[in-house]
């Protein structure tokens, strides 16, 4: 007797509002260490100067955006944007905690949104512009947040082949949780990987002298003697599949983190996880 296969599941848009951004604040500190590298390059790339005005989009706990207002100094300003209320409420008192005067945070939906203090001389985002339901209306929203000539700068994932994170998630959820493959442009981390595709949404939106350059690297994660189980528990609760991991029987949960661990086995270094990443980093004017 033939039985029927279960469905494909697709997943949801991470709800940055809600769950997804309490998952991060819950989180903060791992999420910034292991994008500290692709930070730095971004900074690095964007090359700040004293007296500009810059927005953050997806500031997330406001590390960046601190960095961002030292480098500008007094005579700069520095705004992160987020989606998240939480997130705005922590990084507004990180920033209050180490005293710095030439920053503030907003909770609002760049996609839509323009801040009252715009616009900006830059626009700068590490990870925070690939989750837009509406990507060309949402570049549109970014290029009139800039002034004439401004310019935007910003660090997006390359294709999941060239970063083991994404296929090793990907391949377990479809073994043990029935994912279906996802669509490679629905709003999620891999939405701009296809460089060519993101091009052509910022030049409709109407950016020039559109640039990209590859950084490779490691990102870190983890503990110093962080073992395969405990890195398969770390990524399993702080990924994009968390939630529906949650939904599943203990059974399915077991079979789903020894797979994992079984695939992040050849990361794990003395210091914690080790897993090449490659991001592209676009910059653009207005």
């Amino acid at each position: 007797m033939a039985t029927t296969q279960p469905a494909p599941r697709t997943m949801q848009p991470i709800d940055w509002a809600g769950a997804g951004g309490t998952r991060w604040k819950d989180n903060v500190d791992h999420f910034e260490a292991m994008l500290d590298g692709p930070g730095k390059a971004l900074i690095a790339a964007a090359a700040f100067v004293p007296g500009e005005r810059v927005v953050e989009i997806g500031c997330g706990g406001g590390a960046l955006t601190r960095e961002i207002a030292h480098l500008v100094g007094p005579g700069g300003y520095a705004l992160g944007l987020d989606i998240s209320d939480e997130l705005v409420a922590l990084a507004a008192e990180r920033a209050t905690a180490e005293g710095i005067g030439n920053i503030a945070f907003a909770a609002g939906d760049a996609q839509v949104v323009q801040p009252e203090t715009g616009p900006f001389d830059r626009l700068v985002s590490r990870f925070g512009v690939m989750f837009f339901q509406d990507p060309a209306a949402a570049m549109a929203n970014l290029h009139a947040m800039i002034v004439p000539g401004g310019r935007l700068d910003f660090a997006v994932w390359a294709p999941a082949d060239e970063n083991p994170q994404f296929m090793m998630m990907a391949l377990t959820g479809r073994e043990h949780l029935g994912l279906a493959p996802a669509d490679p442009r629905a709003p999620g981390p891999l939405a701009f990987s296809d460089a060519g595709y993101l091009e052509g949404l910022l030049s409709g939106a109407g950016f020039v002298d559109i640039r990209f350059a590859k950084w490779t690297g490691l990102l870190k994660a983890g503990w110093p003697g962080i073992d395969a189980a405990a890195a398969a528990e770390l990524l399993a609760r702080t990924g994009s599949t968390s939630d529906l991991l949650a939904e599943a029987g203990e059974e399915v949960q077991a079979a789903f983190l020894s797979s994992l661990a079984t695939r992040l086995a050849p990361f794990i270094t003395a210091d914690g996880i080790a897993m090449p990443g490659s991001v592209h980093l676009v910059s653009a004017s207005a």
